[in-house]
């Protein structure tokens, strides 16, 4: 299982799509029980792995809730490190934070977003990330790496990488 997260327009979408396999989207809505819907997707994407060996790619979770939860809603609605360390324990997957720089990308969207800003996203992503309680991440920025380069890398294809 790959987990890729970041701020909004840092090329999580585009890299999950040339990863390739089984893709999910977390979105939020605040109707939702957000811990239920990621212990779902998380879990569907494992066992898919294990059992039907199906590549999967997992689009936003844990992290996100942490960075946009503190950011747009005064918290998370639950405990991210936590959930983040049953599913490292139980699938070990690999973690990936898309660093690109979002502002540019985000004032020329054309589609609907969330949120109206992107404004100290990337900086809590990397602080949480930087803490070590989320697992140890690949990083990935689209303006300075060839997509297809970096994907050998994680798969243990190309040596060049440091795994940070």
């Amino acid at each position: 299982m790959i987990i890729i997260e970041g701020p909004d327009c840092t090329g999580k979408t585009t890299l999950a799509k040339k990863i390739g396999g089984q893709y999910f989207h977390c979105s939020w809505d605040n109707t939702w029980d957000i811990e239920t819907y990621h212990r779902l997707i998380a879990h569907t994407a494992g066992k898919l792995e294990q059992i039907a060996n199906v590549p999967c790619v997992v689009d936003r979770l844990c992290l996100s809730e942490a960075v946009y939860g503190a950011r747009f809603r005064g918290g998370p609605s639950y405990d991210t490190k936590e959930l983040m360390s049953e599913i490292i324990a139980a699938y070990n997957p690999t973690l990936i934070l898309c660093t690109a720089d979002p502002h540019e990308e985000y004032s020329k969207i054309k589609r609907a977003e969330m949120f109206d800003t992107v404004d100290g996203l990337a900086e809590l992503y990397q602080s949480h990330v930087a803490t070590g309680k989320y697992g140890k991440w690949w990083t990935y920025d689209y303006r300075k790496q060839h997509a297809e380069d970096f994907i050998k890398t994680i798969n243990g294809e190309n040596n060049e990488h440091d795994g940070s």
